[in-house]
């Protein structure tokens, strides 16, 4: 079939020219219409825990996509309690309501000094009065507030810092928010800027999870479109200084440009959304699709001048003929190592896997009938090519990958030494490497996102939230008192626990309710014995205020009670950590409650954020685990050989030990980009192995000796090689400027990646080769 193929490509380049240019218009035509997913839930299963639960919460207490605004005044001597600052805070909020992407209707929609209720007590009962009704005139109205607010243990630390240099401002996104997040907040950054530019000593830092989700959504995007072009420069200019041909530069470049177009169709076809990862893939694609087309080009001008006297056709058909099974065996491989992605259970990377297979499988088509197509059409050999230096039998590069491999010949034991010392040296610390997908890690330090992040952990109990959510069959089952004493039990306990900062639940306002009712005496500042008494509390506190105060953790009906743990850490390492002590908790505090039984989940970013850590690790073993055995299956089928097999996988297997161990020797942690680093090594590092033994085999079954065939194949393939291995490396660390850390660590981990496995075939593989019988070799 593939002959077949080959000769309708020669004898008709022309058809074949424009059916392919058909084919890529109608995958062109599907790319306007790729989304942006940015929510956290599609980094998880959506059977997972973590999103059934979640779901749950947010059905019952509403969206949980909140907007954090903190202002902060270390200038003033009195921090933040002063008129101006906190007549800026009440702006801002005064500023949010009026703003359809948020909703502000209720307290727990828009909480902040200038919204929160304090809870008092006179001689007519519970009194419920802001702590800020009226931006303070004087130094002593913003001094009022900071008394009131350090008498109130619910809200001090948490709306003002207790070192009383910070507030914070916490508002609930809409629906039209979500719609368009970029929109909604890069305008309140404006707006944030804009006040900071008018003057006065406060600095203003805005974060949370949909501010992440929304610059993410504005730069996934401009991501691809700004390095795709700084990766074909490159590339362009590297084809150009390795073949001294415009039609080596020219046909290359038309196999990537219509690879990108039949990539991204297929995505837009399949509905399957664009991640943060996803911004990678035109870039990626770029780096993998050219390596088939150097090779095949380095071929047919090395043929050209060992078969001086044959003719255009002859000279593509040899060249197609010889470098066919190699190019399919290397796109396959490379393809396999990328789907080996579907067993993370990650969306994002179930996806990306999948696209940028089909990717390396259109290359492979677009490869095999555009390059002959072209060549048939134009002359057969170039002046440029001629003057060549660098061709076969002459120059630098053959002289130098000559002399190289003679000197491995010469020193066999000191060459599998050092690469055996580099292995076991750099494996050691593979046992400790670990684990941290946390999304403001994404992104570069001084970012304003990383900057709010830490000022909202270093002022406040901190910007991950674990959420316990109590729920019982029947209306008022959260009135219990019994309840909200283990509720309260639980908040005593889980905030025992380091980079815990704080709780909160309904249980401390009952308890606040209770020591106001008895003179504000702190001995009474427990949970009353009496649910009459507790509901008799909720409705004086109704009737002062709007019972709305409480929609964050209790719902209407009472059956639902939230209980929010904040982290002062947005490390999923610490969110797994305080995830099993809460589970623990949780099971031995609310397990046996006798006539009043209740259920209990655990929800929330940082409970998303530990369990996208567990899909990590799985991920990675998952991948190594399928990708290498299947690489071995595949290599044993093309080359009948166990031998050759084993040796194929020996250079990737070397690189991906050396490259985890080094993460770890370096401080770098696995996260959800770095899960495709071992199924990308494979699939792209094993390409050089299958080229490399495959032109052995062929100079071997010619009569050639052991070292005569290392020779010319470092000189022949291992030149293409050299070639792949260059465009490899700069097309991935272009990835170096990307806005993102994880493509940032990534691009330069598969650049390594790249290094180590060109550098293990091209010289261990003539020392370890000498070693084969002859007849191994034989097809």
């Amino acid at each position: 079939m593939y002959e077949q193929l080959i000769r309708f490509v020669i004898r008709r380049p022309i058809v074949t020219i424009l059916t392919v240019g058909l084919v890529t218009a109608l995958f062109a035509v599907q790319i306007p219409t790729i989304r942006v997913e940015t929510d956290l839930d599609g980094f998880i299963p959506a059977d997972d825990d973590a999103v059934i639960n979640q779901d749950y919460m947010e059905s019952v207490f509403g969206r949980q996509s909140l907007l954090l605004i903190v202002i902060r005044n270390t200038t003033d001597p009195d921090g933040i309690y002063n008129p101006h600052t906190l007549g800026r805070l009440a702006e801002i909020g005064g500023w949010l309501s009026t703003r359809n992407e948020f909703e502000t209707a209720l307290t727990s929609d828009l909480r902040s000094l200038a919204t929160a209720n304090d809870i008092l007590a006179d001689e007519d009962g519970l009194t419920v009065k802001p702590f800020m009704e009226f931006p303070p005139k004087t130094r002593e109205d913003a001094l009022a507030v900071k008394t009131a607010l350090e008498n109130n243990a619910i809200f001090y630390g948490t709306l003002a810092s207790e070192d009383g240099l910070a507030a914070l401002i916490l508002v609930r996104e809409s629906v039209q928010g979500k719609s368009d997040r970029p929109s909604t907040y890069f305008g309140v950054k404006d707006y944030l800027d804009q006040l900071q530019a008018s003057g006065g000593d406060e600095k203003y830092f805005m974060g949370g999870l949909p501010v992440v989700q929304g610059v993410f959504e504005k730069y996934i995007p401009a991501e691809a479109v700004r390095m795709l072009p700084l990766v074909l420069i490159l590339i362009g200019i590297f084809l150009f200084v390795a073949f001294r041909s415009v039609r080596g530069v020219l046909i290359p470049m038309a196999i990537l440009f219509s690879t990108e177009l039949w990539m991204l169709g297929f995505h837009a076809a399949c509905d399957r959304p664009f991640y943060t990862i996803s911004s990678i893939l035109p870039v990626i694609i770029v780096a993998i699709a050219v390596a088939d087309s150097i090779h095949l080009l380095a071929r047919y001008y090395d043929a050209q001048l060992e078969f001086p006297a044959h003719g255009r056709e002859y000279i593509v058909a040899y060249t197609m003929r010889e470098m066919g099974g190699p190019i399919l065996m290397t796109s396959i491989t490379t393809a396999v190592g990328f789907l080996s992605m579907y067993t993370t259970r990650i969306p994002p990377l179930q996806d990306f896997g999948i696209t940028i297979s089909f990717g390396i499988m259109a290359a492979l088509i677009l490869t095999v009938v555009l390059i002959p197509a072209f060549l048939m059409l134009m002359p057969l050999r170039s002046k440029e090519y001629e003057a060549d230096p660098t061709g076969v039998g002459s120059g630098p590069i053959h002289d130098f990958l000559t002399a190289s491999t003679r000197w491995v010949l010469r020193a066999p034991r000191l060459t599998i030494f050092a690469f055996v010392a580099l292995v076991v040296v750099t494996g050691a610390g593979i046992p400790f490497l670990s684990t941290n997908s946390a999304l403001v890690k994404q992104f570069k330090s001084g970012h304003f996102l990383r900057d709010a992040d830490a000022v909202v952990n270093r002022h406040f109990p901190g910007s991950s939230i674990l959420d316990l959510v109590v729920w019982g069959e029947a209306d008022g089952t959260i009135k219990e008192p019994e309840i909200l004493r283990r509720i309260d039990r639980f908040q005593t306990e889980i905030e025992t626990i380091p980079g815990v900062g704080d709780s909160f639940s309904i249980a401390e306002m009952i308890k606040r309710m209770n020591r106001m009712m008895h003179g504000d005496d702190p001995a009474f500042e427990t949970i009353p014995d009496s649910k009459e008494l507790v509901a008799q509390y909720l409705l004086l506190y109704s009737i002062s205020a709007d019972p709305g105060d409480f929609d964050d953790v209790v719902d209407y009906g009472y059956r639902h009670a939230r209980v929010m743990v904040y982290l002062n850490n947005p490390g999923t390492h610490l969110a797994r950590e305080v995830e099993g002590r809460a589970r623990e908790l949780s099971t031995k505090i609310f397990s046996a409650l006798g006539p009043v039984p209740v259920q209990t989940i655990l929800a929330g970013s940082a409970y998303q954020f530990g369990h996208t850590e567990h899909h990590v690790v799985r991920g990675q073993a998952g991948t190594l685990i399928v990708c290498l055995p299947i690489m071995l299956l595949l290599n044993w089928l093309m080359f009948r050989s166990r031998v050759m097999a084993l040796m194929s996988i020996l250079p990737v297997t070397i690189s991906v030990i050396v490259i985890y161990g080094s993460m770890a020797y370096v401080g770098l942690t696995l996260e959800i980009a770095n899960v495709m680093l071992g199924g990308m090594a494979i699939g792209i590092g094993v390409d050089f192995a299958i080229h490399y033994l495959f032109k052995y085999r062929l100079f071997r079954n010619r009569g050639l000796d052991h070292e005569e065939a290392v020779i010319a194949t470092s000189t022949t393939a291992g030149r293409a090689l050299l070639f792949n291995a260059i465009v490899l490396f700069a097309g991935f660390l272009v990835m170096l400027t990307a806005r993102f850390n994880p493509q940032i660590k990534l691009g330069s981990l598969v650049a390594a990646t790249v290094l180590i496995c060109y550098v293990s075939t091209i010289y261990l593989f003539p020392v370890l080769l000498r070693s084969v019988p002859a007849k191994r070799f034989s097809v």
